[in-house]
């Protein structure tokens, strides 16, 4: 009897694993594998007073980069990607890590205009994600017309 209720038990336990898997879906990359060949060039390596001194590079898909170097003032379309890769020389050649900017449905974050904040290491490991207070904050402090892009004009 004893080995039966185990037996039940292993099954039970290992039968809600297996359906967690499929009933759970798998959040989506922040970064798409293939940006850096298919993502544009939007503002050329510079130093980064607001990401701690690092020097950025940032991409944006080429549907997207007419709207970021005209200032953003347009708002970003749901599901636009704004890459900032960050650096730790002026070459912009030693990657340190990503910033990534995702447009969300609308109602995800009005107060932030519905961005979604990824912050990923040189390895494209994701080190947080979500309604970043810090990120929003700054942004809807320095370029709150430029659909937080801060892009330059």
């Amino acid at each position: 009897m004893v080995r039966r209720s185990r037996s039940l038990l292993l099954v039970m336990l290992f039968g809600q694993l297996a359906c967690a898997d499929v009933d759970a879906p798998q959040p989506a990359d922040p970064l798409p594998v293939d940006y850096s060949s298919r993502f544009v060039e939007v503002l050329s390596c510079r130093i980064s007073v607001e990401h701690g001194l690092a020097h950025v590079l940032v991409r944006a898909a080429p549907e997207h980069a007419d709207n970021y170097r005209s200032g953003g003032a347009a708002p970003f379309p749901e599901g636009a990607l704004i890459v900032k890769e960050q650096y730790a020389d002026g070459q912009c050649r030693s990657l340190n890590g990503y910033t990534v900017m995702r447009k969300e449905l609308a109602g995800y974050d009005p107060a932030a205009h519905d961005w979604k904040w990824s912050r990923l290491d040189r390895r494209q490991r994701l080190l947080e994600e979500g309604k970043l207070t810090a990120c929003s904050r700054c942004h809807l402090r320095t370029c709150p017309a430029r659909d937080l892009t801060c892009a330059e004009r």
